[in-house]
């Protein structure tokens, strides 16, 4: 899968891209039948790029990689996990629990506003190993006891 996300392309443009930009991005590589979205998001998007994408026919969109929103002023994605550099995923605090529950709180609430949690999901635990099902289960768990109907993706490297 081709993955080249518009913050990846504001790096060329000298840092942010406009409103105006994102949207002929995401109509770029909508139009190409490629997924404007990413899973590896340490932060919180703008509201309005959900709305760009949703417009421009993005079946998917994700909220936030977990293990970044967990992980209290650290950001630790799931690719740096995946890649070794995290090992720390067998389980999270009660605190580092909430504080994901609290970021996600607010954009939950407005693409429940929009009509787009149907499309939305959140990612974690990129090709993380069954050590971690504690970690999985807990932040999973969270989510679902919260909000049941937002989507949990996670790609795990699991043994048969």
């Amino acid at each position: 899968i081709f993955s080249f996300t518009y913050s990846q392309l504001g790096h060329y443009y000298g840092g942010n891209l406009t409103d105006s930009m994102k949207k002929q991005y995401f109509s770029f590589v909508a139009q190409q039948r490629i997924p404007g979205d990413t899973m590896y998001l340490s932060q919180l998007r703008p509201i309005e790029d959900y709305q760009i994408l949703a417009s421009e026919g993005a079946q998917w969109m994700n909220l936030i990689d977990v293990n970044s929103a967990a992980r209290t002023g650290s950001f630790v994605s799931s690719l740096e996990q995946s890649m070794g550099n995290v090992k720390d995923c067998q389980s999270y605090t009660q605190s580092q629990i909430s504080h994901m529950i609290e970021v996600l709180m607010p954009q939950v609430a407005q693409m429940e506003k929009l009509g787009l949690l149907n499309r939305s999901y959140v990612y974690g635990f990129d090709e993380s190993p069954a050590s971690c099902e504690n970690g999985v289960r807990q932040l999973f768990g969270a989510i679902k006891s919260k909000w049941p109907s937002l989507r949990t993706v996670a790609v795990l490297n699991w043994p048969h």
